[in-house]
Formats: structure tokens, C-alpha cells, sequence
């Protein structure tokens, strides 16, 4: 089901990829599921389902890396909402589950700009 539904996802099918997705996690509740339907939901502007969405994965057993993407994932959502702290938090997560990932550094280093920026206007 996750592949179908990143492959609707690709057509600019979201209503019905979430649709699949929500069978999917009530199928099999996984971390990487949860996680792909919040960035989806994202993508459509349901940003409070999303940010429910996220939590579900977190709360999921999964691999550093995938608890470091979720993090970024919630992140970039919070930074889109100029909750600047809140995306710092996660980011800040992110980097620690996985040092090395330059991704997360220049994130944070992103939304410490957008922070100086809103405090300077």
C-alpha cells in the first residue's frame, strides 16, 4: 500500500494517497507510514492532522534515522508555522539521533536565521 501511495503521491493524487495510507497504518501501524502520511497531509495544508500524524510515528518503534527524519519532517512543518522554537527543538533531535546528517545542521542554522530575521522586523 506504500508504494501505491507514493505513487499517487507523484501523480498529485494526495486525497487518495492518504486514504491508502489510512488503511495501511490501520493494516500494520509502522513508523515510516505515519510519518509519509504527515508529510502528505503537509502538503495539503492539514497541518494539525500532520502534526498528529508525526506523533504517531514517534510514539512507533523505529531506527535512529527514521525518528531523525520524523523530527525533521515535524520540523520543517513547525518552521512553515514560524514556530521557530518548536522547529529548532526537532531539529535539534533530528541531529542528535544522527550526528553526521549535514541536513539537519543547515536547518537549524536556517531557522536560527528566519529567528534573527523576525526579531530584527
Amino acid at each position: 500500500m506504500w508504494l501505491s501511495a507514493k505513487r499517487l503521491v507523484e501523480q498529485d493524487c494526495y486525497h487518495t494517497a492518504i486514504l491508502l495510507l489510512d488503511q495501511a497504518v490501520q493494516c500494520a501501524p509502522a513508523a515510516y507510514l505515519y510519518d509519509y502520511r504527515g508529510v502528505v497531509l503537509c502538503l495539503i495544508g492539514r497541518g494539525e492532522e500532520a502534526l498528529a500524524s508525526f506523533a504517531q510515528a514517534l510514539a512507533c518503534p523505529a531506527s535512529r534515522s527514521l525518528q531523525a527524519e520524523v523530527y525533521f519532517h515535524r520540523g520543517i512543518l513547525y518552521g512553515g508555522e514560524m514556530a521557530y522554537e518548536l522547529a529548532l527543538l526537532d531539529f535539534t533531535h533530528a541531529l542528535q539521533l544522527v550526528p553526521a546528517q549535514r541536513t539537519y545542521e543547515e536547518a537549524i542554522a536556517q531557522i536560527k536565521r528566519e529567528q534573527a530575521a523576525m526579531a530584527e522586523a
